[in-house]
């Protein structure tokens, strides 16, 4: 299942949070304490600590507030937030800096639009890319992705906002390097609808959807890129949380409807995993198998379904980049004697939720290389390998959890430059180390099963 920070609406909806404040870069961690930030070795060791509690935007009374750090194996992204004063103002900043504590930027920004401040939430490294999630809120929230670079400058910046409050579900990373931008949005006190947007992998927006049923609450769910460059995405329906349906969707890449699909009363699960036969998509919910043709418009199975999947183009808001501020602010040394072990995520306890890490991977052998994605992973993880020859040995793996415990081993089949995968959908979420055994030589990697 996927794990991702939301603010929660009146209505009750069915969402998780995972909270960062952790990451591992090779031997060494990389932490927040309150507003503390630290490097420490897998002991817990500190090797620096840097004290954020000043003021990044001076002139209002709060000070900085860290949320949650995430990395792209060279530099370090932590976000902030200042309230203002006297008004229910948000001042969102980012701090970059390097591995050796050294600061690289400091920025923080705010929406000058009267009654609206900016509620930043989420922070994830998809891809090696930042994105910053917030909510613009005026009188309903406003949803905006951001990418941002290693100087704290915001680079691209897309919009989900559908006159309504708008909440962010997901961005994935799919197989032709481009993302999937899922949100949700109540409508009403017993619907909503969701919307998919489809982003390419510079931060751009190609085109978006929105996905409704009757009057149920929608959710997206696993979604993938086909080999001609189709956008497969399944959903659950809830009607007032007493019936259940699964439905699929089938875009071209332009996000032209090629099919869509209604399944009844918890037929299938919308996390699954999908695996692409020629055309027929087939469809593992880790219970029950299913094909999902591409020649099936409108089609229904079994009974208890009624109306339409409707899915209506939705125009393409690219968002407005905010004025950014350079902050003269400089952090002071200071001490921590010892922080906890690694292999323990600390869940904050006065803020909500954020989505969080891709971690660098070490290869230990360059001769023999496995690179895997998507990471973080919800049910299937790829190993494309690069290097082999026809001719190789056994290859095996095994995956360990952070607590150094075998989880499952077996063997890799390839031949030649090519991709396999291997199915986590039943791992708990967290951190895994995955171990490639070829010939004597062995590579690791690191991934966050969410």
């Amino acid at each position: 299942m996927k794990i991702y920070g939301i603010l929660f609406f009146s209505i009750f909806i069915f969402q998780y949070s995972y909270s960062q404040q952790r990451v591992v870069i090779g031997a060494s961690q990389y932490g927040i304490s309150g507003n503390l930030v630290y490097k420490a070795d897998t002991l817990g060791n500190t090797d620096w600590v840097l004290d954020f509690s000043g003021k990044i935007k001076t002139g209002i009374s709060d000070t900085n507030h860290l949320h949650s750090i995430v990395s792209d194996g060279k530099f370090l992204y932590i976000k902030s937030i200042q309230n203002g004063t006297g008004i229910v103002t948000y001042y969102p900043a980012i701090i970059v800096l390097d591995t050796i504590g050294a600061v690289h930027a400091i920025r923080y920004w705010e929406f000058n639009q009267a009654g609206s401040y900016s509620s930043s939430r989420n922070i994830a490294n998809i891809d090696g890319g930042i994105w910053l999630f917030e909510y613009l809120i005026t009188n309903s929230y406003h949803l905006k992705g951001t990418k941002i670079d290693s100087l704290g400058l915001m680079t691209n910046s897309i919009d989900a906002w559908m006159s309504t409050d708008t909440y962010f579900n997901g961005m994935d990373l799919m197989n032709d390097s481009s993302y999937v931008l899922s949100t949700t949005t109540p409508y009403g006190t017993s619907a909503s609808f969701s919307t998919i947007t489809k982003i390419n992998r510079s931060g751009s927006a190609i085109w978006r959807k929105s996905i409704q049923l009757n009057y149920s609450f929608c959710y997206p769910g696993t979604s993938e890129i086909d080999s001609a460059g189709n956008t497969i995405v399944f959903f659950n329906f809830t009607d007032n949380g007493t019936i259940s349906f699964s439905g699929g969707a089938i875009f071209s890449p332009t996000g032209t409807v090629l099919a869509r699909r209604i399944w009844p009363n918890d037929s299938i699960l919308a996390n699954g995993s999908i695996e692409f036969q020629n055309q027929p998509i087939l469809y593992d919910d880790g219970v029950s198998k299913f094909n999902f043709d591409y020649t099936l418009l409108d089609s229904c199975l079994g009974t208890g379904v009624t109306g339409t999947l409707i899915i209506t183009p939705e125009i393409l808001q690219v968002g407005s980049i905010p004025t950014q501020y350079a902050s003269t602010f400089l952090p002071v040394q200071n001490s921590l004697a010892q922080v906890a072990p690694y292999n323990t995520l600390t869940q904050p306890v006065n803020f909500s939720t954020d989505y969080c890490l891709v971690l660098n991977n070490e290869e230990m052998n360059n001769n023999l290389l496995f690179d895997m994605f998507p990471n973080p992973v919800s049910s299937i993880l790829q190993i494309r390998s690069t290097g082999i020859k026809k001719n190789h040995g056994e290859i095996t793996y095994e995956i360990y959890n952070l607590n150094s415990s075998l989880i499952v081993k077996g063997n890799l089949n390839f031949e030649g430059d090519e991709t396999t995968t291997l199915n986590v959908s039943r791992f708990q979420d967290g951190m895994y180390l995955l171990k490639i055994i070829s010939d004597d030589r062995i590579n690791l990697s690191k991934f966050v099963k969410m």
